[in-house]
């Protein structure tokens, strides 16, 4: 089965002559677990990647984006400041692999395997479903949820947990140790109309 995994084109060519790096997951900052993001959609909108957006210096998320410390800002003739971060749907990764392996493994399992079993094992369903949509809420902020109110991410996270907001989870898939570059079988670049070839 194909599976896709969405990166720079830079990075693209580097994991050709190599392989396919595990990364942070959703939950990494709790269980330090690493593994491979990938989708089983080839479309790039709602995983939560940085597409190339230029930030200016009175953007809510310049902030945070800034402390991160890995761009560099440029003053503008006008006098303000901006950062340009890096693409990561430039190019996308067609991946042929077993859906049955061990070492693929989807959301709702790495939730279960990370959250469920190893960091909070035993406690109510309220809380799964408060971890998990919280988590699932960061892909539709990939710099920061800084500059919105706590009211509207509480918002915004029960309507996940109540299903009445729309969310990529279903699609999201983990690989839990590196991809040797022959099990990729494509790579295809973002176009100018946003297709891949």
């Amino acid at each position: 089965m194909y599976f896709y995994h969405f990166t720079t084109a830079s990075a693209a060519q580097n994991i050709m002559a190599s392989s396919l790096k595990v990364g942070i997951t959703p939950f990494s900052a709790m269980s330090k677990r690493q593994a491979v993001n990938l989708t089983n959609t080839p479309d790039p909108k709602g995983h939560g990647l940085l597409t190339g957006q230029t930030l200016k210096d009175t953007d809510p998320e310049y902030r945070a984006v800034q402390a991160l410390g890995v761009y560099t800002p440029v003053r503008n003739p006008d006098g303000y400041y901006t950062i340009t971060v890096a693409d990561q749907t430039e190019a996308m990764l067609v991946i042929d692999l077993n859906i049955s392996s061990s070492k693929l493994i989807s959301y709702d399992k790495l939730f279960e395997k990370d959250i469920k079993n190893m960091l909070y094992p035993g406690r109510d369903k309220k809380l799964y479903d408060q971890l998990s949509a919280t988590a699932i809420h960061s892909a539709d902020y990939p710099f920061s949820t800084a500059h919105i109110s706590n009211a509207q991410q509480d918002q915004e996270i029960a309507d996940i947990i109540n299903k009445k907001r729309k969310h990529k989870a279903p699609t999201w898939f983990f690989h839990l140790v590196d991809i040797p570059a022959k099990k990729i079988v494509e790579v295809r670049l973002k176009q100018s109309d946003g297709s891949y070839k």
